[in-house]
């Protein structure tokens, strides 16, 4: 009997793991690209806007934050 409860279990937290990296990569490329088109848009009015230190800042912490979302959702 407990071999099973340890198996549907086992099961049950590899399922969530997986769901979770599968949520985390789209949603980081996603956010990855409206933020592109965004600095585009803002770039439009002459010379093209390139990322600045402000920009690489803000899209590191967002990784960051993105992949401490796994881990904390599974707790």
């Amino acid at each position: 009997m407990n071999s099973i409860v340890y198996r549907i279990t086992g099961l049950m937290f590899l399922f969530v793991a997986f769901t979770v990296v599968l949520l985390i990569y789209p949603a980081d490329y996603q956010m990855n690209q409206l933020f592109r088109e965004y600095l585009l848009l803002m770039g439009r009015g002459g010379m093209m806007h390139h990322m600045g230190q402000a920009e690489l800042t803000f899209l590191a912490s967002v990784h960051r934050s993105l992949n401490w979302v796994g881990p904390y959702s599974l707790c």
